[in-house]
């Protein structure tokens, strides 16, 4: 985690395990603005790698799942990575973001998918690396999640997987029966846009959000369930 973001979510309550946010000090009360309220949650427990080149999109494009020529900065979209057998050794939501490629994954796999794929970079024109520290994330879910983000962004993406970007960040809508974003910003941002949407969302640890990915039926592959999967 970005240590000047840290800073500034340990100022405001944040308890972690490691560098993982786990609660703001009341864990119970935090799931129960999830399943009722809006909430708001940093995400910096997922990796983000990012792919750059000529050939950042032929080259994932033989790597994942998915059609990666898809993605031209208004959508988003999952994607497998599997090993030679079709095994998932990684889950990503891929999308576009300033022009870049990048892929979103459960924390503890970023680094040994990011040494895999760059494996087979050969010769191909593409630079792949970590920016999980560079690219603040924070997720907004719940039924204000979307008037709050107009009034503090304008435009807001309508469909699931739909991408929009304002001059402060990049919006992301995030699939599921409740209205879910992920906001990405940079971290000399990140400290404003948070307190703006402070004013009418609950603060969550992890585990709270995961528990709404999970009521979204959104699958994952951790390091426990590494190639116990096929993507069917």
């Amino acid at each position: 985690m970005n240590s000047q973001w840290h800073d500034f979510l340990a100022a405001q309550g944040a308890v972690f395990a490691q560098d993982t946010l786990v609660h703001f000090g009341q864990p119970e009360q935090e799931l129960q603005a999830a399943s009722q309220g809006t909430i708001m949650a940093d995400l910096s427990h997922l990796g983000l790698l990012q792919a750059e080149g000529d050939d950042a999109v032929t080259f994932l494009q033989g790597q994942v799942t998915n059609d990666v020529r898809l993605l031209d900065g208004s959508i988003s979209h999952y994607a497998g990575y599997c090993n030679p057998k079709g095994r998932l050794l990684a889950l990503f939501l891929a999308f576009a973001h300033h022009g870049r490629l990048h892929l979103q994954l459960h924390g503890g796999l970023k680094e040994a998918v990011l040494k895999r794929l760059k494996m087979y970079v050969l010769r191909s024109k593409v630079v792949l690396t970590d920016v999980s520290d560079t690219v603040v994330r924070l997720g907004i879910a719940g039924p204000g999640a979307t008037a709050l983000l107009e009034k503090c962004f304008g435009s807001v993406p309508q469909a699931s997987h739909a991408l929009v970007t304002s001059p402060q960040a990049s919006l992301l809508r995030l699939p599921g029966a409740v209205p879910r974003y992920e906001v990405l910003c940079v971290p000399e941002h990140a400290a404003v846009i948070w307190s703006q949407l402070q004013a009418a969302a609950t603060p969550v640890g992890t585990d709270a959000w995961e528990w709404l990915e999970i009521q979204a039926g959104i699958p994952d592959v951790t390091p426990a369930t590494v190639e116990a999967f096929v993507p069917q």
